[in-house]
C-alpha cells in the first residue's frame, strides 16, 4: 500500500488471524514468501529498505511464523546491503541482522529415482489441465537437472513445468473442462 498506515493494518490484521488460529487450537498462521530473491529485483536501496521493513515487521509478529525460500543470490544483495551503510532504518537493519540468524533447512537432494518419479507425477498432473502431445517425454528436462550441481527438486519441477508449457498444444475444450474442474 501507498499509505503506511495501511500497511500497519494489513499486518496487524495478519497477526490478528494468526491469534485467532491459535485461539482455535492451531499453532498460528505460517506465510510462506517463496523466491524472496524477488528482492533483489528492486534497483535502489530505498525499495529495498522498505521491502526489508515490512520483512522485519513480518518476521516479528508474535502469532506467525514466516517462511522464507530464498536464493544465495539474496542472501549476497542483503550483505551487500548491509556492508554499504545505506540502509539507516532501524526496522530494516532488524531484519538484516536477524535474517542471517534464522534456521536455514536446505532441500532435500532427489535420488534418479525419485527425480524420474516427480517428473512422471508432474506430466500425469500438467496433462489432466493442458493437451500436451503423447510424445513429448521429459528425458531432455532430466538431463538437463543432471548437470545441475545441486540435485535441488524446485529446479526440476520449474524445468519441468517450463518444458510442457513450450510444447502445450492449444485446444479451448480441454482448458475449459480443466478451468471448471479447479
Amino acid at each position: 500500500a501507498e499509505y503506511s498506515y495501511k500497511k500497519v493494518k494489513a499486518i496487524k490484521r495478519l497477526n490478528d488471524l494468526g491469534g485467532y488460529l491459535k485461539y482455535l487450537g492451531y499453532a498460528g498462521l505460517m506465510i510462506q514468501f517463496d523466491e524472496l530473491e524477488s528482492v533483489v529485483q528492486l534497483w535502489n536501496i530505498a525499495s529495498r529498505r522498505s521491502a526489508y521493513n515490512t520483512l522485519n515487521n513480518l518476521s516479528s509478529l508474535e502469532n506467525v511464523w514466516t517462511v522464507f525460500a530464498t536464493t544465495e543470490k539474496l542472501n549476497s544483495q542483503i550483505n551487500e546491503d548491509a556492508k554499504s551503510g545505506r540502509i539507516r532504518s532501524a526496522e530494516a537493519e532488524s531484519f538484516i541482522t536477524r535474517y542471517f540468524d534464522f534456521p536455514v533447512l536446505e532441500p532435500p537432494l532427489l535420488s534418479q529415482r525419485h527425480a524420474n518419479t516427480l517428473l512422471s507425477r508432474i506430466s500425469e498432473l500438467y496433462k489432466e489441465a493442458y493437451v500436451v502431445s503423447q510424445e513429448i517425454r521429459l528425458q531432455e528436462v532430466l538431463d538437463l537437472w543432471n548437470k545441475m550441481p545441486f540435485g535441488n527438486p524446485r529446479r526440476l519441477i520449474r524445468l519441468a513445468i517450463d518444458h510442457l508449457d513450450r510444447h502445450r498444444m492449444e485446444a479451448k475444450g480441454k482448458k475449459s473442462l480443466a478451468l471448471q474442474q479447479c
